[in-house]
């Protein structure tokens, strides 16, 4: 049986995030993706933005570690040598009532750290962006865009050059906990791990029921992009 300190279960960012810093250790580390590639679920499923932090309401985690979040993306992907743009986002207003809501993302960003917000006057944001048509928009300079295919495979490749074991075609069948250690069954064979991280996404609850955490459900929901030819 193959032995290691941690088992990640999941390839997407998150996971091939955690893989490469715990890579810097002395550990052994195991990541185990079910798909044939790394960043086939929902990392690779969405419009690679980096927010800045406004629309999460204040004091909680999820705040806090977007607004860290967002600070730290430009120097790792600097880091990996993947191209990051900080092009900005405008949230436009088109009337009294969504001027309202734009001053509540202000303050609620504000809060959380987010800085450089601005709220902006037609004048301004036909200078930022011509084609928009608002009275008012809300100008977040932190904002950013990456291809998170990019990202994604740069974290797992920098994983494995430093130690790392990444396994493809690899879904977890089930998990036994004992005393020391937890016992992963796979497709490909059997793996121990001292330490168990599960960043599996829209499985994640599946994942926790197998090692006896039944509180938790995830109920994913369906976005769509509209893709023009101008």
């Amino acid at each position: 049986m193959n032995i290691y300190d941690f088992a990640i279960i999941g390839g997407g960012v998150v996971g091939c995030a955690i893989a490469r810093e715990l890579a810097r250790y002395k550990a052994e580390i195991l990541l185990l993706e079910r798909e044939c590639d790394v960043c086939f679920g929902t990392s690779g499923r969405n419009s690679g933005v980096s927010h800045a932090g406004f629309y999460i309401p204040p004091n909680t985690l999820k705040a806090k570690l977007n607004v860290l979040g967002n600070r730290m993306l430009p120097t790792l992907c600097n880091e990996l040598d993947v191209p990051f743009r900080e092009i900005g986002k405008l949230v436009v207003a088109k009337n009294d009532d969504e001027i309202k809501y734009l001053e509540k993302l202000k303050r609620q960003g504000e809060k959380n750290g987010v800085v450089g917000l601005r709220i902006i006057d037609k004048e301004e944001i036909r200078e930022l962006e011509p084609r928009v048509n608002g009275i008012k928009a809300l100008y977040s300079p932190r904002s950013g865009i990456l291809d998170p295919f990019e990202l994604t495979i740069a974290l797992a490749e920098n994983a494995m050059e430093n130690g790392a074991d990444i396994m493809l075609n690899c879904e977890v069948r089930d998990i036994h906990v004992r005393e020391e250690f937890f016992e992963l069954k796979t497709e490909r064979g059997d793996f121990r791990a001292e330490y168990l991280i599960n960043s599996s996404g829209l499985s994640a609850d599946e994942i926790s029921r197998m090692v006896g955490i039944e509180k938790y459900k995830i109920y994913p929901c369906r976005g769509e992009y509209h893709v023009l030819d101008k």
